[in-house]
């Protein structure tokens, strides 16, 4: 565990193969046409992939059409990639403190303060919302005249983090004279009890080295602190004698004064968060995770749409449309929680096991319903169109890793979106979209709803003949400070074959290894078609 973002990707690859996916959804943007446009389609729909974002849009539409759609997104949250290498390199530290424990060992004033910089980078994990989010959508979408047949896959992976600070302590130990070390000594086999200083020796205790008194005094400080708060035994050795044997030992090693003033400043200003974590208990009893869930649902879906011209002749009724998805639902639901600090492997041995253990596959079915009200005589065109799906609240079965760690069933919550487009042209299309509902995501305890914008424009605007530009935007509302997301794209029609490419990118960077600079959110799409 050397790497925490290597474990991120590692464990992103394994759930991918275990086919893995999390509880509940965002909404999913499927299709690339609504991806350029900033995922604002409920009141657009007017092709194939009308069912997934408004089967009342069927009823306006003639002809055959067929799109095979995909779509990919992948998401940082709560700024988890600008935290990861320090967090990994924390592990490396405390996994140090971890072997002299448990094999004898011993650590100097460099590693106190490697622990203690560990600490306050495992803090920055604290808090529900950050991790990886990954999500892919993608099948086979027909439509003839105003019914239409889908099986799409939306598949989410939520990567989560947990990082349990009450159960870390430096261990029993005590200063020794031998003569590989002055420093800290672990006993073999550990214990609860902290560190023991009372056997501190043939060290440098009375006098601090020229010129760095001021760091032996504050370092003496965090010493006494640790005495009375943190189990910390000093025998008969007063916190100045030890601060004075860490600070000569580490000058007698070769040490640079600004090495020592570095370390004893880092310690220093971790000293509060030191003393409200180191409680006396064990690595092994720490809850520190990754937390990998998710879920696969491919859905068969039956749609229809029409308008309300059979209830009355009035204007009105022909106006509005109404629409309604009928869904089998297969799912596969995972889980899987991977502990860091505790000794635990990862059991491969009978592979049909351990998929059973962690996957769960059960099925159901699902109604989705839609609105839709075009003004086709009124100056812009306006449309408004309300899309209510998963209205029965499908529910699935857990894996048995899930069960144990106290979740029930996964429930496909019911959402709620609405729409609105205008036409300032024939060429010019504006549409916008807002989640009424909040929706959960893969990544426990971050939430979305987004509100979109999105443009396109037609250069040719002819039936056999075009190049449609888009551009849009989105925000997550639900997270507080979330960047804009901006999305483009473009689509070529060649009589009756159309080819659409679609990306997106958020407005803010995250730092990564290397002192790297990447988007923490981006998507990419691609749309086959074939319509008459």
């Amino acid at each position: 565990m050397k790497n925490i973002s290597g474990l991120i990707f590692l464990t992103l690859l394994l759930s991918h193969f275990l086919t893995l996916c999390l509880y509940a959804r965002s909404f999913n943007v499927l299709g690339t046409r609504p991806l350029g446009m900033g995922g604002a389609f409920v009141a657009v729909a007017d092709d194939a992939l009308a069912p997934h974002w408004n089967p009342a849009a069927l009823g306006l539409q003639k002809g055959f059409d067929l799109q095979i759609p995909f779509n990919a997104n992948l998401e940082a949250t709560g700024n988890i990639l600008h935290s990861a290498q320090k967090v990994g390199d924390s592990l490396t530290n405390i996994e140090k403190v971890m072997k002299a424990q448990k094999e004898g060992g011993y650590i100097d004033l460099h590693q106190i303060k490697a622990f203690s910089a560990a600490l306050k980078n495992l803090k920055e994990m604290e808090g529900k919302g950050k991790g990886l989010l990954a999500e892919v959508a993608g099948g086979l979408n027909t439509r003839v005249g105003r019914w239409a047949f889908t099986v799409n896959n939306f598949t989410s992976i939520g990567v989560s983090p947990y990082i349990d600070l009450t159960n870390l302590y430096l261990g029993t130990g005590t200063f020794s004279n031998a003569p590989r070390m002055h420093g800290v000594y672990y006993t073999s086999g550990g214990g609860s009890g902290g560190i023991d200083l009372s056997g501190l020796v043939a060290l440098s205790t009375t006098t601090a080295p020229s010129g760095l008194e001021t760091q032996s005094r504050e370092l003496a400080k965090v010493i006494d602190a640790l005495d009375s708060a943190a189990g910390v035994s000093l025998g008969t050795f007063t916190p100045e004698h030890i601060a004075n044997a860490l600070i000569n030992y580490a000058r007698g090693q070769g040490a640079r004064d600004s090495e020592i003033i570095n370390a004893v400043n880092q310690i220093v200003d971790a000293k509060q968060l030191i003393m409200d974590i180191l409680s006396g208990n064990v690595f092994v009893k720490n809850n520190s995770n990754l937390t990998i869930s998710g879920v696969a649902i491919t859905e068969f879906t039956l749609s229809h749409g029409r308008s309300l011209s059979f209830i009355s002749d009035k204007p009105l009724f022909n106006s509005i449309y109404f629409g309604v998805n009928v869904k089998y639902m297969l799912a596969y639901v995972a889980f899987m929680r991977q502990y860091l600090l505790k000794e635990q492997t990862l059991d491969f041995n009978g592979m049909d096991t351990v998929f059973k253990k962690h996957v769960s596959q059960s099925a159901n079915f699902g109604l989705d319903l839609g609105v839709l009200w075009i003004g086709e005589k009124i100056p812009l065109k306006p449309r408004f169109g309300l899309l209510a799906k998963n209205i029965n609240s499908p529910s699935f079965t857990q894996p048995t890793a899930a069960k144990d760690a106290g979740y029930a069933n996964y429930v496909v919550e019911p959402q709620l979106r609405l729409g609105a487009a205008i036409r300032p042209f024939n060429w010019w299309l504006i549409a916008s979209d807002i989640d009424i509902t909040e929706n959960k995501t893969a990544v426990e305890g971050h939430a979305a709803r987004n509100v979109s914008l999105g443009n396109e424009f037609n250069v040719f605007n002819r039936p056999r003949l075009n190049l449609a530009l888009r551009a849009g935007m989105l925000k997550n509302f639900a997270v507080q400070h979330s960047p804009l997301t901006y999305t483009a794209g473009l689509g070529l029609n060649l009589f009756h074959f159309v080819f659409e490419l679609g990306g997106a990118i958020s407005a803010d960077r995250v730092l990564i290894e290397g002192g790297r600079a990447i988007p923490s959110r981006a998507m990419a799409s691609m749309t086959l078609s074939l319509n008459f």
